[in-house]
């Protein structure tokens, strides 16, 4: 009977082992890690890694043209605890930026805001000015669009004050300023910083031509002559009728 009694316990403690197991596992929520990622300029789009500090797991990600991105911690291979530290990196062609957040209980996500001030590479950043003017006139034009590439990655985007100037900071390599402005040709033009720079980019109006030269026809000596003798067939004969 004893012996009974005791493997009936038995059993019961097998039962009760993956019952315990079960109670003690939670079944994680969603948990988001959202925000905006930023050149000098302002929103810009960015590679996004988002890794956990505790596991060394990561998650990447792009975010839009507006900066934006998002993305669930229960991505990551081993999921998340709360307490984790969340750092979230940045990077374009040129710049790079981190910053962290942690994971809160009870809470549906952490916004992180990233801005990618450090130059890649560890080279230095300068100052690159646009000057917009018309071709024609001279006269400096404001509101041009100025979006700064290098190779196919955006690196910069500013607008020129009515001075026809705009500023932003970049570092050294060649890189490719795409202006735009309503009622002008659209125009491209390759630059190269080592230092400060100022980049002059003169605006053609759309419509308009420049003007031909005038050009006179080239007189032959045999021309001249006959131009002369004719010339004094005229006076002659206005001094005769006299």
């Amino acid at each position: 009977m004893r012996g009974r009694m005791l493997a009936t316990l038995g059993l019961l403690l097998l039962l009760a082992v993956p019952l315990l197991a079960l109670s003690t596992t939670a079944i994680q929520d969603p948990y988001s890690i959202y925000g905006k990622t930023y050149n000098n300029i302002g929103p810009a789009s960015a590679t996004v890694v988002i890794e956990d500090s505790r596991t060394g797991e990561q998650i990447t990600t792009t975010s839009d043209g507006t900066g934006y991105y998002q993305q669930n911690l229960l991505n990551m291979p081993s999921g998340y605890r709360t307490g984790d530290t969340i750092v979230v990196t940045a990077s374009t062609s040129t710049l790079t930026g981190s910053n962290s957040t942690t994971v809160k209980a009870g809470q549906p996500g952490s916004t992180v805001m990233v801005y990618m001030t450090t130059p890649r590479g560890g080279g230095e950043a300068y100052t690159a000015t646009f000057h917009a003017y018309d071709a024609a006139s001279g006269a400096n034009l404001g509101s041009v669009l100025v979006v700064v590439h290098s190779g196919e990655s955006e690196v910069a985007s500013v607008t020129t004050d009515s001075d026809g100037l705009a500023t932003c900071s970049i570092t050294t390599g060649t890189f490719t300023a795409s202006c735009t402005r309503s009622s002008y040709t659209a125009l491209s033009k390759a630059f190269t910083i080592g230092g400060d720079t100022t980049v002059q980019l003169p605006m053609t109006k759309e419509g308009a031509a420049s003007a031909a030269p005038v050009s006179f026809p080239i007189l032959s000596s045999d021309m001249i002559i006959v131009i002369v003798i004719i010339a004094l067939i005229l006076v002659i004969a206005a001094v005769a009728t006299r």
